[in-house]
């Protein structure tokens, strides 16, 4: 920006500039009152001394070329992008697990009368239909708000909101098998092994995910995270104590009941342990998936094989229905509301996070199913 101004009375003259400008102006005087015209002019300059000859001396810059300016830019838009994934993926994961433990106690009392597969059911139907309102809701809010629509030809489908895109399907479709047989053989394990057998077995999941996470995402696995993973899966160990691992040793009593012995006791442990590494699974491939799908299209796909397999499970006379009472009813609608938002939860916390460090915080659901049980069910707390 170059600044002129006129001295003398009446002296007609020119804007200096680094480029040649002729623009007559003069000092004008009206009765008593004297105007003095200044000239402010925005030429198009690219030499900067020359501008700093024109507008005065000037602390001396250090040249930055655009290159320079938007790397560093990028630079630090990536580091507090980064700060903030970490941290909401953090919540996410510490949020559903607790969600996961409080959903476990109420489902272990409405499974006192209803049969485990019939809470299959309808948790997964009640859920899905709140996925699916929740994304017309969330359509809705951004049409009010005055989101912007595409293009019309370039929109994508409208199913993609809910199904997500074709070249995903085959992705979202194994999610959604390993998910509900997951749940599945978590529940049938119950009536061959003691609470504090089964829930050890099926959070060997976690160490799974670390042991896949190299050959399958690629992700480095250095000594520290396997430090603590397995420093995890002994304080898990410690707090449910399974009478396979401590009775030999003396210092346990178990508390936990068998709910039923109809065959051997190998046959709940491969049944939690399937369980275990379809849960992995899943996992893993809402890793591969990453951000291609919401977590809104990842629920619906588990929820509705979930839904699937639990009529199944009555299709073929597995179990028989029970009509629940209105408690058992109460109970049911939130489990389905516990399982709405805490797979929404995990999903987002599988999204964003590494696989390790996301498997390393699914150990909090052990700590926070002891807590709920001595909280909410009255289970004895014991130190060893």
């Amino acid at each position: 920006m170059a600044y002129g101004q006129w001295g003398g009375d009446g002296e007609e003259g020119a804007l200096l500039s680094p480029h040649p400008i002729s623009i007559p102006a003069r000092r004008h005087r009206s009765g008593d009152t004297v105007f003095v015209v200044r000239i402010i002019v925005e030429p198009e300059v690219e030499d900067e001394e020359a501008v700093g000859l024109l507008s005065g001396p000037t602390e001396p810059k250090e040249k930055t070329t655009g290159n320079n300016r938007d790397g560093a830019g990028r630079e630090r838009f990536g580091q507090a992008f980064n700060y903030v994934q970490l941290h909401k993926g953090t919540f996410a994961m510490f949020s559903a697990t607790a969600i996961y433990s409080l959903q476990s106690v109420i489902a272990k009392t409405v499974e006192r009368q209803v049969p485990s597969m019939e809470v299959v059911l309808v948790r997964s139907t009640l859920s899905g239909l709140i996925t699916v309102g929740a994304i017309i809701l969330q359509e809705h809010v951004f049409k009010n708000a005055g989101g912007s629509e595409e293009v019309p030809g370039e929109a994508p489908p409208m199913y993609t909101k809910y199904i997500g895109e074709k070249q995903l399907w085959h992705l979202l479709t194994l999610r959604g098998i390993l998910g509900s047989l997951a749940f599945s053989f978590a529940y049938t394990s119950l009536p061959y092994l003691e609470v504090g057998d089964q829930t050890a077995i099926f959070f060997l999941y976690p160490v799974i995910i670390s042991i896949l996470a190299w050959p399958v995402l690629r992700e480095a696995v250095d000594r520290w995270d396997v430090c603590a993973i397995f420093a995890g899966l002994l304080g898990m160990l410690l707090i449910v104590r399974p009478p396979f691992l401590f009775d030999f040793v003396g210092i346990h009593e178990s508390t936990a009941q068998v709910v039923e012995q109809k065959s051997p006791r190998w046959v709940g442990v491969m049944l939690v342990f399937a369980g275990a590494c379809c849960c992995a699974g899943a996992m893993l491939t809402i890793r591969v998936i990453g951000k291609r799908a919401s977590a809104y299209v990842l629920a619906v796909w588990f929820h509705g094989t979930s839904a699937v397999t639990g009529l199944l499970a009555y299709l073929i006379g597995l179990q028989t229905f029970v009509w629940p009472d209105f408690w058992d009813s109460l109970g049911l609608l939130l489990v389905a509301a516990t399982s709405f938002v805490g797979i929404f939860m995990l999903q987002t916390g599988y999204q964003l996070l590494p696989a390790t460090v996301a498997a390393g915080y699914s150990y909090l659901q052990v700590a926070w199913g002891f807590a709920l049980g001595v909280l909410i069910l009255n289970e004895q707390f014991t130190l060893v």
